[in-house]
């Protein structure tokens, strides 16, 4: 795991983009991994989603994939404030 968190690191530094300071790298992917364990564990499920006002998902998975990517990061960012 810890080798497959690095080299997505790595990939996500490349993104010219959507540079990240390495902190917030850091701290964007302890999030993602902390909220995939939430799912993984159903504690975040398509309910809880659906009363942030996330609609039509029961995964970050399908978070992740929405198109456009500004409604995913609007979407994922949300979700990361109600846990926060």
């Amino acid at each position: 795991m810890l080798h497959n968190l690095r080299e997505t690191r790595k990939e996500l530094d490349r993104v010219p983009a959507a540079h990240l300071s390495p902190h917030s790298l850091d701290a964007l992917l302890c999030r993602l991994v902390f909220t995939c364990y939430l799912f993984d564990r159903h504690i975040i499920d398509r309910a809880y989603l659906e009363s942030l006002s996330i609609q039509n998902a029961s995964h970050l998975r399908d978070i992740l994939s929405r198109v456009p990517r500004t409604q995913a990061k609007e979407e994922l960012y949300k979700l990361f404030g109600q846990l926060g």
